[in-house]
């Protein structure tokens, strides 16, 4: 419903990475979003600028890094050399087989952590279970699993963006051959693949040395926001702001 119907201010607080993926045409509500790089993506599709709040994410305000050691202990990982999670995703099954045909070949020495979107079922992915080195996750932390993580692979997710913030490389894959909805590998701050030969040359790279930290850091604060613990706090500070103007 919109805010002339229900005659109260309405907010939506951002959940999830946008970019190329979503709709906003029409919405002329409050906004909630994480960093000033979402804000002027929702602005292109339309969204007044001055109802819209840089918050941050705050799902991330509790989030408290963990050595990698610890988190391969708690997830029962330790002695692995090195550990590549590949995160799945609901747009195109297709897309991801063709993904995991161009990184598998190449991870014979690593282990794989295949991470399935919650709404894909394990089933699915039944064929992956008996490979060696491999384990198909659906339910987990995904904090934790990144943390562990020395690679994550990702078509468009956000888990990119998050393993980031973990200090983890991440390569985006382009199996739709399309341009990118994520520019994760255009920003600088990750690598990218759009072919087997590519992703061989991505992995060996990102196993080398990360990409430069000036990139990722400004890739995390255009899209994460400030990461100050106080995201929440701005945005129940935003509904009290809007609180105290419907009631004038």
């Amino acid at each position: 419903k919109s805010e002339s119907k229900l005659g109260k201010p309405m907010l939506v607080v951002q959940h999830g990475l946008q970019a190329g993926i979503f709709s906003g045409k029409g919405m002329k509500t409050n906004m909630a979003v994480w960093g000033t790089g979402q804000k002027k993506y929702f602005e292109k599709l339309g969204c007044p600028p001055k109802k819209m709040i840089v918050t941050g994410d705050p799902s991330l305000d509790s989030l408290k890094l963990i050595s990698k050691q610890e988190a391969r202990k708690q997830l029962g990982l330790e002695g692995k050399k090195k550990i590549v999670l590949i995160a799945t995703t609901t747009d195109s099954r297709e897309e991801v087989d063709r993904m995991l045909s161009w990184c598998l070949p190449d991870l014979k020495n690593a282990f794989t952590i295949i991470k399935l979107h919650y709404n894909e079922k394990r089933s699915d992915y039944s064929t992956f279970e008996n490979r060696p080195n491999t384990k198909v996750i659906k339910k987990a932390d995904a904090f934790l699993l990144l943390r562990a993580s020395d690679v994550v692979i990702t078509i468009n997710s956000t888990i990119g963006l998050e393993g980031m913030i973990q200090g983890t490389a991440v390569i985006e894959a382009n199996p739709s051959f399309e341009t990118s909805k994520v520019e994760y590998g255009k920003s600088g701050a990750a690598y990218y693949a759009d072919d087997a030969q590519s992703m061989k040359k991505a992995l060996e790279l990102a196993f080398a040395r990360p990409r430069p930290e000036k990139q990722v850091r400004r890739f995390i604060e255009e899209n994460a926001g400030k990461l100050d613990g106080k995201s929440a706090q701005r945005t129940a500070d935003f509904i009290d702001k809007l609180i105290k103007e419907n009631n004038k």
